[in-house]
């Protein structure tokens, strides 16, 4: 497995692993300042170069070509007259014409939000430019326009208001590069000013950081929060939803028969071959070593246990002759739903019914779907 320190042919520098932080959706340990820093403080700096998969950790790195980092360099090349450069010599000017909001702090942690020209309305309707689903966040909740070179922020929620550094929005408020706008009562975005290059790392990093590095699909993170932003929607909108947890039966077999390797091929046919049923809308994630999890927005119990047969049967019959002879594979699904019959508490309960139908379809024989029994009755 390639070492995280591994240079980019392309790209021969200094590696900096990206952290997730509570406060903050990325950081770096930065070379030139000794200390950790935000992603988007490194990227400011101007010695980044590029953004890499990093397989090790699970996530992302950058590439530094900061001349003189206090921690160990990785023989970055000379320059063509052998000399090293100054810290002083000056760096070309970016152009930054690009205007963002990126999310440090609430539920869509490290999510970007691009503002056009013909300006944005962030709320948690559907309807709005940018959705964002928040403690308190209304359904149209402040608007965002672009007057030449400028972006302004109105509020339109009345309360509990919008917040530019803190401080109330009682009209339309002109926002400069590095203002924080507090959105209800816990949701906080940052406005930048970037380029184009820093705009595609932002949210190419908050892809990799949200993505299960070995199949693809989103990580168990990411479905922590976007089930209880689905609940609470459904909740407030008396919407059904649905869950499907999908274990792979005798994995541990599996490994131990053929391999790890082909464990591993394993895991990736079968995301892959789920996530081609999956609607636009449905998140499908890895929850565990050899679990999956389906969220279905709009779909009733028997919709969903339509869709876990569809996915039991093609999970059944997937070709596997390549990786082993006698390898077959197949899956227990629980299904459990919140719609006009059923109800649950709260997002922890509807998926711990979904994982009670899973364990009583491994007790009925294995390869088979389950409903949550004792799913209280919807009111």
């Amino acid at each position: 497995m390639a070492d995280s320190r591994e240079q980019s042919p392309k790209f021969p520098g200094h590696r900096l692993a990206l952290r997730a932080e509570p406060t903050a959706a990325l950081a770096v340990d930065c070379p030139r300042q000794g200390k950790r820093v935000s992603l988007e403080e490194c990227m400011r700096c101007g010695a980044w170069v590029g953004v890499f998969p990093d397989r090790r950790a699970g996530g992302a790195s950058l590439v530094c070509d900061d001349p003189e980092p206090t921690s160990e360099r990785l023989d970055p090349p000379a320059s063509p007259a052998g000399a090293a450069r100054s810290c002083s010599e000056p760096r070309a000017e970016r152009v930054r014409d690009r205007f963002v909001l990126f999310v440090v702090q609430g539920t869509a942690l490290g999510s970007v939000f691009s503002i056009p020209a013909e300006g944005a309305v962030l709320g948690r309707s559907l309807t709005a430019s940018m959705v964002l689903d928040g403690e308190a966040i209304a359904p149209r909740h402040a608007e965002f326009s672009v007057v030449g070179d400028a972006v302004y922020v109105e509020d339109l929620s009345g309360e509990p208001g919008t917040f530019v550094n803190e401080r109330r929005v009682a009209e339309r408020v002109r926002l400069c590069d590095g203002d924080f706008v507090r959105i209800g009562k816990s949701t906080v975005v940052k406005f930048s000013l970037v380029d184009q290059a820093e705009e595609r790392a932002l949210r190419t990093l908050f892809e990799l950081t949200l993505r299960d590095p070995l199949t693809r699909l989103y990580n168990r993170r990411y479905f922590d929060d976007r089930v209880r932003s689905e609940f609470s929607f459904a909740q407030r909108h008396r919407t059904m939803l649905a869950l499907l947890l999908v274990d792979i039966d005798h994995f541990k077999a599996v490994n131990d028969t053929f391999g790890h390797l082909i464990g591993d091929r394993v895991l990736q046919l079968v995301a892959r071959n789920i996530s081609k049923m999956m609607r636009p809308e449905d998140v499908l994630a890895r929850y565990g070593g050899e679990e999956f999890i389906i969220v279905c927005r709009d779909s009733s119990l028997r919709n969903a246990q339509i869709l876990g047969e569809r996915v039991r049967r093609s999970i059944e019959s997937m070709p596997l002759d390549r990786l082993g002879p006698t390898l077959q594979v197949s899956v227990s699904i629980g299904v459990a739903a919140i719609d006009a019959e059923h109800a649950c508490a709260s997002a922890e309960a509807l998926i711990q019914a979904a994982d009670r139908a899973m364990y009583e379809a491994k007790r009925a024989g294995r390869n088979r779907v389950a409903t949550a029994s004792g799913q209280p009755p919807a009111l």
